[in-house]
């Protein structure tokens, strides 16, 4: 069998299988001829006995993370050698397949996917009975989550399969026990002899003749005291070791440590950009919108008479002179004039407010602000059906103006709340987001009131093609941008 063997599946043996580099040297020192198994599903494991990369055999442990779709996870694999049998899985380019693979007593093949190499998580993309098709999820799931049923009675023995070739078992175990302990040393030396027995009684003083035959040795004295012990001898050789021993269960998960304790919190980042403005949901026509009076009858000009909450025009201006939107101040000014907010669809009413009116001086004026996008390279005319209200008489004018530049104001005109609408007909440049305002003065006093109104009619809140609302007034930096 010839795998092509890239850095990839070695890098990823080495990066997720930790007990390689051991099982490497361990296994080159003591090789071992293996018979390559079928894959087994216990639980939620499944075991490859032997899965081919390049030249190079593996045996990987997987464990189930996910049942939709079908996914596993590698929780451990070791270097073998001299694989030999017909159900090598392999491993080549991102697909795991497995010839042949048990489940519930039914044997099956199938292929998985490599989709995460940190950790290394494999989806499964097929799943045959051999001989037929079926489904991962229903026969893994009834293995690892159904109950097991009770066992049916042993069937009869199947005949003997033939011999397989010579092998001297699974890998091997780890290393034996130590051997049996030397020798002993040599003895230590003989004690001192103890004391000598007490001396026989004296025989009679026979007649002095010739000298006897020296007469029997003596009874022998008691053993002495035992002599103190000799210095321990010298340690014997270590023995030969014992065979290595079978591979031992693995054993049971150990409980998760204790947490370590919480770092220090980092230092604070850089206050990031400021992120553009936000967009609004609303599909139809944004605007912006602002009503006020000019004068207090008991105290003057509202504001001092400053231009400066009033889009940078007097309110004596606005009610007494005449004054139209393209007179309007900068950007900023008109930030602080249209704080008010509207939406509308195909028409819109403003205002439409009768009010008590004490003297000429004081006016009550409406303005109405859009932003308008022109997405195009062509400007895009768009008429717009405006309801107004004036009074020429005391300086009170109605007026449209486009990024500054009037399109129209009441003149001379008197204007009041059922007049016939006006159309008016901008231009929007090419590009770019214009400014268009629309104002209403107060109507002709009747018996102490007036009348300020302004509205949109005739569907034209519909922008043309090419043209959309913009709600960035906030931001914006000029009339037209």
């Amino acid at each position: 069998m010839s795998i092509e063997k890239t850095s990839t599946h070695k890098n990823l043996l080495y990066r997720y299988f930790p007990q390689f580099i051991f099982m490497t040297f361990l296994i080159a020192a003591t090789p071992a001829s293996i018979m390559a198994q079928q894959a087994i599903v216990s639980g939620d494991q499944l075991s490859v006995p032997a899965v081919a990369v390049g030249d190079d055999f593996y045996r990987v442990e997987l464990r189930l993370i996910n049942t939709d779709p079908i996914e596993l996870q590698i929780e451990l694999g070791e270097q073998i050698f001299d694989v030999s049998g017909d159900n090598i899985a392999t491993f080549s380019g991102n697909t795991l397949s497995i010839p042949m693979l048990v489940l519930n007593g039914v044997s099956y093949s199938a292929d998985f996917n490599l989709v995460s190499e940190d950790p290394a998580i494999f989806r499964q993309t097929r799943l045959d009975i051999l001989g037929q098709s079926s489904s991962w999820i229903g026969a893994a799931t009834a293995a690892i989550q159904g109950e097991r049923g009770e066992v049916g009675p042993e069937g009869p023995a199947g005949p003997r399969g033939p011999a397989g070739s010579g092998s001297s078992g699974g890998p091997a175990g780890p290393q034996g026990a130590t051997g049996p302990t030397g020798p002993a040393g040599t003895a230590g030396a003989v004690g001192a002899a103890g004391p000598a027995g007490t001396a026989g009684l004296a025989g009679t003083v026979g007649a002095a003749g010739p000298q006897g035959n020296p007469g029997p040795a003596g009874a022998a004295g008691l053993q002495g005291s035992a002599g103190s012990a000799g210095a321990q001898g010298l340690t014997g050789a270590t023995g030969a070791p014992g065979p290595q021993g079978p591979a031992g269960s693995t054993g049971a998960q150990g409980p998760q440590g204790p947490a370590g304790a919480t770092g220090t919190q980092g230092a604070t980042g850089t206050t990031g950009a400021t992120g553009a403005a936000g967009g609004s949901s609303h599909s139809g026509a944004i605007y912006r919108w602002s009503v006020f009076s000019s004068y207090d009858q008991n105290h003057g000009w509202i504001g001092a008479n400053s231009g400066s909450f009033f889009g940078g025009i007097q309110p004596s201006n606005w009610t007494d002179n005449g004054a139209t939107v393209d007179s309007l101040g900068t950007i900023e000014e008109l930030q602080t004039l249209f704080t008010k907010k509207g939406y509308a669809s195909k028409n819109a009413l403003i205002i439409a407010d009768t009010w008590t009116s004490v003297s000429s001086t004081n006016g009550k004026m409406a303005l109405a602000l859009f932003r308008i996008k022109n997405t195009t390279s062509s400007a895009i005319l768009w008429p717009v059906t405006a309801h107004h209200t004036s009074y020429h008489g005391w300086g009170e004018r109605a007026s449209v103006a486009l990024n500054g530049t009037s399109v129209w104001d009441s003149g001379s005109s008197n204007i009041n709340s059922t007049a016939v609408p006006q159309t008016h007909n901008l231009l929007i440049p090419a590009n770019s987001t214009s400014t268009a305002i629309f104002a209403s003065g107060s109507t002709a006093p009747g018996t102490n009131s007036r009348t300020v109104f302004l509205a949109f009619s005739g569907d034209s809140l519909l922008l043309p093609a090419g043209l959309e609302y913009v709600d960035d007034l906030d931001v914006a930096t000029a009339y037209n941008e």
